[in-house]
């Protein structure tokens, strides 16, 4: 699953896309450091409701309100 998902963002990102991953398992984030996936340039969040807020404030389209 991890070797697959690395190919996936790697297509994404060579077609010029912002890759946000979101919901990693714990058993997926085990298999992409045992692999040596390199994710370091990767933006990874907890759970999807945080990665939909970081995507639409990058596209100026959602301001965080406190």
């Amino acid at each position: 699953m991890a070797a697959h998902l690395d190919k996936t963002i790697r297509a994404a990102r060579l077609k010029g896309a912002r890759v946000i991953v979101t919901g990693i398992s714990d058993s997926v984030a085990e298999s992409v450091v045992d692999l040596g996936i390199d994710w370091h340039n990767i933006e990874t969040l907890r759970d999807l409701q945080t990665g939909l807020m970081v995507a639409l404030q990058s596209m100026g389209s959602y301001e965080v309100r406190r």
